[in-house]
Order: structure tokens, then C-alpha cells, then sequence
């Protein structure tokens, strides 16, 4: 494929990715924020379902001795509006950290294509989609955090409880145990190398384009001494 079809086809796809993003993240907002059941995922304290004693379970080869989920995706009802707007904010910054890249290929691909590549341009883009992946990566997951940390204490947390025995009959496995809400905010820091990479790359751009100029001068002065030494002769 010929690098002028590449690029306007990166384009097309640039363009077609910030419409879809537009339009999920609107309709996730307001899922977020109207819905009476809301998706995320909330941590849990360490937890690993337990059967009865009365039952004996057929067909396993092997025994859980240790450990079991510490986080679970799940749809909850009646989240207070602070763990709502958390996960609104995650969303959000989520989308707009994908809008600035995409409107960034989208610009990239244009110039590329236009007469003029402009170098300090393709430097400033890569700058401004660096801090975007580094700012909005490490921000989302401190807000999808603090949501699911939230979450966990409003459906895990409890003062009391009871419990009425029932009978285990023919298929029916009863599953007892109940987790316990947890606090965890688990940050992965591949923005700051993403961002590191950017940014090596706009400064490979700054010396390309520093290299060029001086080429360019070298050039426009022996030129000159060309013209200064025929003169002379």
C-alpha cells in the first residue's frame, strides 16, 4: 500500500475512533449516573467460597488450600452518588485520554500529508500525547479505584447478620461464606514508560530536525563561498 493510502486511511480511522468514543462514553456517563445498577469492579478481602460440611462434592481432582479472588466484577444497585461520579471520572478520563490521542494521529496524518510536515509540529504532538497517557493513564486508575474501594464498603460492609439452615437436596449446592469488603488502589505505571517513549521520540524529531537545519546552512554557506571564490577568479 503506498504511504499517501496508509496515512489517509489512519486517518479515516483516527476520525471514525473519536465519533465512537464520543458516542460510548456519553452513553456510559449516563448509565453511570441514571441507572439504577451500575457494572465495575470493587475489591474484596481475600475470599474463597466454603460448603457445607454435609456436603461432599464428586468429580474434582483438585483442593483449593489457600488464597482466592481478591477482586470481582460485578452490577450493583443503589451505589451512593460519590462512588458514581468516581467511576464517571475513571470513564471519562478514560475517553478524553483516547479523544486527544486519536485528534492527534488525525492532526498527524493531515500534516503528513500536506506540503508542508512542519517537524516542531510532529515534536508538539508527541509532547502533548505523552503528558496526556501519563496524566490521564495514572489518573483513571486512581478513580476507577477509589469507586470499586467504595463500592466494596457499601455492599461488603456490614454491622450484623442471621441465617435460617435449609436442606441440601438432589442438585442444589448451597455455597456459604460471605467476603468482606476491602480497600485497594492498584496503580500500573506503564503510562510514565509510554510517556518516556513519546517523549524520547519528540526529541529524536528535535535532533533530526536540528541536524536538517544545519545541513541546510552548511549548504547556503558553501554556496556562498562558491560565489565569493568566483568572484574573486
Amino acid at each position: 500500500m503506498p504511504q499517501s493510502s496508509l496515512l489517509q486511511v489512519t486517518r479515516v480511522v483516527a476520525a471514525i475512533w473519536v465519533a465512537t468514543v464520543l458516542v460510548v462514553t456519553t452513553a456510559a456517563l449516563i448509565q453511570t449516573l441514571t441507572s439504577d445498577s451500575v457494572q465495575l469492579t470493587m475489591p474484596v478481602a481475600e475470599f474463597w467460597p466454603a460448603l457445607y460440611p454435609s456436603l461432599h462434592v464428586q468429580g474434582t481432582s483438585a483442593v483449593v488450600t489457600g488464597g482466592g479472588f481478591t477482586s470481582a466484577t460485578v452490577s450493583v444497585a443503589g451505589l451512593d452518588v460519590a462512588a458514581r461520579l468516581w467511576l464517571a471520572a475513571g470513564t471519562l478520563l478514560v475517553a478524553l485520554t483516547q479523544l486527544v490521542i486519536a485528534i492527534m494521529v488525525l492532526r498527524f496524518c493531515t500534516r503528513l500529508l500536506s506540503d508542508d510536515p512542519a517537524p516542531a509540529h510532529f515534536r508538539r504532538a508527541l509532547r502533548i500525547a505523552a503528558f496526556t497517557i501519563l496524566i490521564g493513564g495514572l489518573c483513571w486508575q486512581v478513580c476507577f479505584g477509589i469507586s470499586g474501594t467504595l463500592a466494596s464498603q457499601q455492599v461488603l460492609g456490614r454491622s450484623g447478620w442471621d441465617m435460617t439452615d435449609t436442606v441440601v437436596s438432589g442438585s442444589d449446592l448451597e455455597i456459604r461464606g460471605l467476603a468482606n469488603p476491602a480497600v485497594h488502589l492498584q496503580v500500573d505505571f506503564w503510562p510514565i514508560l509510554v510517556a518516556l517513549a513519546l517523549l524520547a521520540a519528540s526529541s529524536a524529531f528535535q535532533v533530526g530536525a536540528k541536524m536538517q537545519s544545519d545541513r541546510e546552512q552548511l549548504l547556503v554557506d558553501r554556496q556562498r563561498l562558491v560565489r565569493e571564490t568566483e568572484g574573486l577568479v
